[in-house]
């Protein structure tokens, strides 16, 4: 358990509601919405997130909107269309 708490305090994203119809993370400043090369995106990152901890998304994540990388903020991904 420590282990995947550690792998989650390192991460540039920290899940802030996990909800029936949503999971709402925050993105911290310099990370992309979608992979650029070799740095992994907003998404990509949330499920590290998920295969590292107690977590569990099943099926696909729809974001609501995007942050430009330098910005950070709220990002929403809906469960379901």
């Amino acid at each position: 358990m420590r282990a995947k708490s550690s792998a989650l305090s390192r991460s540039p994203i920290k899940v802030i509601a996990d909800e029936p119809g949503f999971v709402a993370i925050h993105k911290a400043p310099g990370i992309p919405f979608q992979r650029t090369g070799q740095q992994a995106g907003a998404l990509e990152l949330l499920r590290e997130i998920e295969s590292t901890a107690a977590l569990a998304w099943p099926g696909r994540l729809f974001p609501v909107h995007r942050l430009d990388k330098v910005t950070s903020g709220i990002l929403l991904f809906a469960r379901g269309r």
